[in-house]
């Protein structure tokens, strides 16, 4: 089992004096009493399924007055169902942050680049993490490992009232806070086994405006809903904690 080092959302983004992307906090991969997803197990190469990444000819329009981020978000759609974890990371933005104090290690993950820092140390990696749980500062190697958690056990040939069990891009919602301005977050939901029966579960990418005026992702997380209420709304598009989710689709899939 590899050790991880958590680093804290906030001391990811804040501590970089750079953008962080709000939204809802990552999760742990584990369902609340009041939700029915069961967990899903630790990734393996041999559980992700590898579909066409073909972009459609015809995207649908994009509800944002920046069209860029639905290109970005249909870029991230296509990379991940096509398996392109190394063009993904080149695509995404590394982030130089501060090590926080010793924490206690994530279990199944790849390891931090703070593992063995000391506290207040920098270092620079890619941000990802499980949602509303613990953020963790990646090498690219690592990071190509976590965004594997994107695909393990789909189910690609089922579909629930939700639609089809590949990942997808769903919705996008605008977030704003203390900690970064006018960002966009895409939310991706796809099938998954987990415990012999197929769950639906969430990827959510946040996205930060770089310099040259294109969208780029900061930070990947992956996990189960919370309950009904929020799959609801950032699968068919509505509001949940301050955040309103505007359904959108790429087509592709």
């Amino acid at each position: 089992m590899r050790q991880a080092l958590g680093v804290a959302f906030a001391a990811l983004l804040l501590a970089a004096g750079a953008m962080a992307c709000g939204g809802d906090s990552p999760a742990d991969m584990a369902p609340t009493a009041t939700s029915t997803l069961p967990t899903e197990p630790a990734p393996t190469a041999t559980t992700a399924t590898k579909a066409s990444s073909s972009p459609t000819s015809a995207v649908p329009a994009c509800p944002f007055d920046d069209k860029g981020i639905c290109t970005a978000a249909a870029r991230v759609e296509q990379l991940l169902v096509g398996l392109s974890f190394d063009q993904f990371a080149t695509f995404a933005v590394e982030r130089t942050v501060a090590c926080p104090a010793p924490a206690a290690p994530a279990p199944g993950l790849p390891a931090s680049l703070c593992v063995g820092k000391a506290a207040g140390e920098q270092v620079t990696g890619y941000s990802a993490g499980v949602r509303r749980g613990t953020v963790f500062a990646y090498s690219r190697e690592d990071f190509q490992k976590f965004l594997l958690q994107a695909r393990i056990e789909e189910q690609p040939q089922r579909s629930d009232a939700y639609g089809s069990g590949l990942l997808r891009v769903v919705s996008i919602a605008a977030v704003s806070d203390d900690g970064c301005r006018d960002c966009y977050r895409a939310e991706l939901s796809r099938l998954a086994l987990s415990a012999g029966q197929p769950v639906r579960r969430a990827v959510s990418v946040w996205f930060a405006k770089q310099p040259g005026g294109d969208w780029r992702p900061v930070a990947v997380m992956v996990g189960s809903y919370l309950n009904q209420k929020e799959m609801d709304a950032q699968v068919r598009g509505g509001s949940i904690d301050g955040v309103t989710y505007v359904a959108w689709a790429t087509g592709a899939h």
